[in-house]
Parts: structure tokens; C-alpha cells; sequence
């Protein structure tokens, strides 16, 4: 992560400049993302999801992601899937720091984007101190039945 970091969250300190240096990146970059992400972002928010499943198909470079989450005003839990396509690499790390006090990752707390050459990065921390990475290059969604 390069904005919203574990010491960060844990910090919780409102005059740090983080969220609104991500913020004024993310505008700066929003245009050039895969329209199905921002589409997916303006319908769903990642922020307290939980991630359900996992699977990386290596030959058809696809990544996906099965997630409980919410809607954007947090009235309504979602269960979607979001796929990146075309995925140069991925990553998923363990914080040194803390135990998993589940086999699970936690909730999913801050997510950001960054363009990298002809690639997007996402890229995700969880309240497990987990953090999750994505170099991809395209983007799809879909809301599955609860």
C-alpha cells in the first residue's frame, strides 16, 4: 500500500494528509481506469467487505475475487464478484506484525489504484494487517443472489 497503510489506520489522525492525497490522485487518474471499475465503484463500496473466494486461473491470466460487501450508502449487503483480467501479477502478504486471529482476512478496509506503465494497480489492506496486490489490465464485475 502507498497511501493507506497499516500505521496509518492504526493512527487514526484526521490532519494526515493520506486519504486526501489519495483522493486528489485518484481524480487525477479516474478518467484512464477500466470504465467497468469505476462503474463498479460508484455502485458498491469495497470498504468492510469480506472476501469469500479466490481463484487465479494462470492460463487465461484472470484473477477473481468473491466478496460479501455493501451498496455505496452501506444499507444493503452485496454478495459480487469482481474479475482482473489479463493480470501480469499478483500478490497477497501477511503482516509480520500481527496474528491472524482467523483464517480469514478480516474486514477489507482501504483500497487504491495507481497506473503502472500500460497496467493498473490495485491494491487492498485488510484489518488482519493483510494486504492484497493486482497488476492488471482490464476490469469486470457482477452482483451475485445473496
Amino acid at each position: 500500500m502507498k497511501y493507506f497503510t497499516m500505521d496509518w489506520w492504526n493512527a487514526a489522525d484526521d490532519n494526515d494528509p493520506a486519504a486526501k492525497n489519495y483522493l486528489d490522485y485518484y481524480n487525477s487518474i479516474k478518467h484512464e481506469l477500466p470504465s467497468k471499475m469505476v462503474e463498479f465503484e460508484s455502485l458498491f463500496s469495497l470498504h468492510d467487505s469480506r472476501i469469500k473466494g479466490i481463484s487465479i486461473n494462470y492460463i487465461s491470466k484472470e484473477l477473481v475475487l468473491n466478496l460479501k460487501g455493501w451498496d455505496q450508502h452501506f444499507e444493503n449487503q452485496k454478495n459480487y464478484e469482481v474479475k482482473f483480467t489479463d493480470i501480469q501479477s499478483s500478490d497477497f502478504k501477511f503482516s509480520d506484525d500481527e496474528d491472524l486471529s482467523s483464517p480469514e482476512f478480516g474486514d477489507l478496509g482501504y483500497w487504491e489504484h495507481e497506473l503502472d506503465d500500460s497496467n493498473f494497480a490495485f491494491r487492498c489492506i485488510f484489518s488482519s494487517g493483510a494486504t492484497f496486490s493486482v497488476l492488471y489490465r482490464d476490469f469486470e464485475y457482477k452482483a451475485l443472489e445473496a
